[in-house]
């Protein structure tokens, strides 16, 4: 029989800083044969000044771990153990709090070389790139919806299919099974969403999340020409769920990938923009709002419907739906002959 291969584990806080670095391996504690207690097998740690420089006499053996503050890796061989950290969009100095190269989006009222929006007891940044330091409690608040979103839609899904299982009537299985497509369906949605959140956290464009209870209509996307952001707003008073929200970060996601345009004029859709961006927006809301809902299809949301306002109640949404006036097809980046005069797109 082989010997045990030791496996190497962190232990990290909030902010993603790894504090200590230890195996697998038990180290026995007692008296003769007798063991009391067992220890645990400590190969380094780390303890951090506020920016992330390692701190004389609380480290040990920091150039053990290849990973130290902010969860990024260390560049050891450039300024010592923990002094210079690497990351997709940056270089950084942990003793100055300091990025060698400028932010890929420029900062408004803040150097383009500070990091962590100078407060990095809150915030951390993994990637380097950037974000809006008050869009965090937003993004907060829709990265849990998502988990709760999916931990729901997975127990209806199990329900749905033990039920199915010990069902014997043929028209009460097929209910069920309809059920259990609409769920699952649902749940190809939440995941979508994830994915395409990830994405634009790791974005080099700039978005902005508020809340804004004086929207009207729940929510909205819109272009910020004073710091070039993507401006999303949505109102927490009509939005419980977050499925508004959900909607609008789609836009965002649909921006970044070349598929909507936005101009100067807040609330008017850009030259990108076609009836199917719409779909796909209400798509991504019904499958967060189980109210609103439930037992619906993704499929009672179509072109057709959403033009001519046949589809389900949005919520909160104005009297007037300007969806009508909306082309067909997919229109984006790639469709030729595009006159983008006046139109703000993402630069791929």
């Amino acid at each position: 029989m082989g010997a045990h291969k030791l496996h190497t584990l962190e232990a990290s806080n909030h902010l993603g800083n790894v504090l200590t670095l230890f195996t697998d391996k038990k180290i026995p504690v007692g008296t003769g044969t007798t063991v009391s207690y067992y220890k645990a097998d400590l190969v380094s740690s780390m303890d951090y000044s506020p920016f992330g420089a390692p701190l004389k006499g609380r480290t040990f053996n920091g150039s053990g771990s290849r990973y130290g503050f902010n969860g990024q890796e260390k560049d050891n061989e450039v300024a010592g153990a923990g002094n210079s950290m690497t990351a997709e969009y940056w270089q950084y100095d942990s003793r100055l709090g300091r990025r060698w190269n400028i932010d890929p989006v420029p900062q408004i009222k803040r150097s383009d070389y500070s990091c962590l929006g100078n407060n990095p007891i809150w915030y951390n940044d993994v990637l380097g790139n950037t974000f809006d330091e008050k869009s965090e409690k937003h993004v907060k608040k829709i990265d849990k919806r998502i988990e709760r979103r999916e931990s729901e839609l997975n127990t209806n899904i199990n329900n749905l299919e033990s039920q199915i299982k010990n069902e014997i009537d043929k028209t009460k299985i097929s209910d069920l099974n309809t059920q259990l497509e609409t769920n699952k369906s649902y749940l190809q949605e939440v995941n979508g969403a994830k994915q395409e959140l990830a994405q634009m956290k790791s974005s080099t464009q700039l978005f902005k999340v508020r809340s804004n209870s004086q929207l009207e209509g729940g929510a909205a996307t819109s272009y910020d020409k004073s710091d070039n952001s993507v401006l999303i707003e949505y109102s927490s008073s009509l939005d419980a769920n977050l499925s508004g929200l959900a909607h609008e970060l789609k836009h965002g996601f649909d921006y970044i990938d070349g598929k909507i345009s936005f101009t100067d004029t807040k609330g008017a859709f850009g030259a990108l923009s076609d009836i199917n961006d719409e779909v796909r927006g209400f798509k991504r809301e019904l499958s967060f709002n189980p109210s609103w809902g439930s037992g619906k299809p993704l499929s009672v949301i179509s072109a057709d419907k959403v033009k001519t306002q046949s589809t389900v109640s949005f919520p909160g949404a104005p009297a007037e739906y300007p969806y009508a006036k909306l082309p067909d097809g997919n229109i984006d980046l790639n469709t030729p002959n595009m006159d983008l005069k006046g139109n703000y797109f993402f630069k791929r």
